[in-house]
């Protein structure tokens, strides 16, 4: 597929399914993270736009969408929880110090 030719149906999916795109992702995530649905909306549309520069086929572009922006949203958590998991408490010095070798500065 030529980028002219995913761009027209990027363009065509967008027009048709964007709402539905940010319904799902408001559905699939916590109540108090509506807020990231458009994020999450825009993101799907990012990765949508590789795979069509791919040249891969949409057979179901609803159910490709839907599918997408579930499991993005499920990425999110996925790498916050990472992100909280590598967290350091950086109140104490013997912290302080692990984050200036970290930066490589003096403590």
């Amino acid at each position: 597929m030529t980028d002219a030719a995913a761009r027209q149906l990027l363009e065509a999916l967008y027009r048709k399914h964007a709402p539905m795109v940010l319904r799902t992702a408001a559905r699939a995530l916590r109540p108090e993270d509506h807020d990231l649905a458009e994020d999450i909306a825009q993101n799907v549309w990012l990765s949508t736009w590789q795979h069509l520069l791919t040249g891969q086929d949409l057979r179901s572009p609803v159910g490709f969408l839907r599918t997408r922006t579930r499991r993005t949203a499920i990425d999110h958590y996925r790498l916050a929880r990472v992100r909280r998991e590598q967290a350091i408490d950086y109140t104490d010095d013997l912290a302080v110090a692990h984050l200036a070798r970290l930066i490589g500065a003096p403590a």
